[in-house]
């Protein structure tokens, strides 16, 4: 017994030796994210939530990964009004990807170029709003494609009749 509780001591004491050596947050040196991530401005913390709401918008047409530590938009065509010639893409290439990171900011590739801005809140300040827009695109295409379905086998006037007759 009194040699577990003393091994036991042992790694305590070890592994409390090895936390007061390491330096602290507040007094650690530059990471490599500090020099590959530029300070937002308060243009581009403008744009950059425009763009995702917009993008947003086109949630059928662009590719979206959503998971509790990033939010990844990517494309892998470009738009027919682009003004690139669509021979510059290779096939099954991404055109563009835009991925926010919780808690660092956010990093953008397109055209061969990348941009990696910090932005600490942009994660949780858009999640709701890409939810909220996702949500409203859904009722949207419900209810067109009810009417489709309705429509193309013949189901709107029997619905119509139900409808009449259950006023009565």
């Amino acid at each position: 017994m009194k040699k577990a509780k003393l091994i036991k001591l042992i790694k305590e004491s070890v592994k409390d030796a090895w936390y007061e050596t390491q330096i602290s947050k507040s007094e650690a040196k530059m990471s490599s994210n500090d020099f590959n991530f530029t300070e937002s401005s308060e243009e581009s913390k403008q744009k950059i939530r425009n763009l995702i709401l917009r993008l947003a918008k086109k949630r059928d047409e662009i590719e979206y990964s959503i998971s509790e530590h990033t939010i990844s938009i990517y494309a892998t065509e470009r738009p027919n009004n682009s003004q690139y010639p669509s021979h510059q893409l290779k096939s099954n290439s991404i055109y563009f990807h835009i991925e926010i990171i919780k808690e660092v900011g956010y990093n953008i590739n397109c055209n061969n170029r990348r941009v990696l801005i910090k932005d600490t809140t942009l994660y949780d300040e858009m999640l709701p709003k890409i939810k909220e827009t996702f949500d409203t695109i859904n009722l949207e295409n419900f209810n067109d494609l009810y009417n489709v379905i309705m429509k193309d086998n013949g189901l709107n006037r029997e619905s119509n009749l139900d409808e009449l007759l259950n006023g009565y």
